[in-house]
C-alpha cells in the first residue's frame, strides 16, 4: 500500500524503496538508467567492473533523487495503468494480484 497524495507520490514512493516498504525492484523502473549510465561514462567509471545497476544498489538514495524519472501525475498514471495499482479511499494506492 502506498499512502497517496497527489502532490507528494514521488517522495512517497521513494521513501518507501529507500526503506524497503516498497519492493527494491521498481527502482529500476522509476530510475532513469540510460542518464545514470551516461553520468558514469561522464565521470571515466570503468562500467565493466562497476555498472549503473551497482551503482543504484550500492547508492539508491542518490539515484532516487538524480535520476527518477517521473512527476506525480506521471507516476500515478503508471502505477494505475502498468503496475495495476488502483486507488482505495482517495488515499491509498494498493496493488491489485
Amino acid at each position: 500500500t502506498i499512502p497517496y497524495n497527489e502532490n507528494n507520490l514521488v517522495n512517497a514512493v521513494k521513501e518507501m524503496i529507500i526503506n524497503k516498504k516498497l519492493d527494491f525492484s521498481y527502482a529500476f523502473s522509476f530510475v532513469d538508467m540510460n542518464k545514470l549510465r551516461e553520468e558514469m561514462e561522464n565521470l571515466a567509471i570503468d562500467l565493466s567492473f562497476y555498472d549503473e545497476f551497482d551503482k543504484l544498489e550500492d547508492d539508491l538514495e542518490e539515484c532516487l533523487n538524480k535520476f527518477f524519472k517521473y512527476n506525480d501525475k506521471e507516476l500515478y498514471d503508471l502505477l494505475i495503468n502498468k503496475e495495476n495499482f488502483t486507488l482505495i479511499d482517495g488515499n491509498k494506492l494498493v496493488k491489485i494480484i
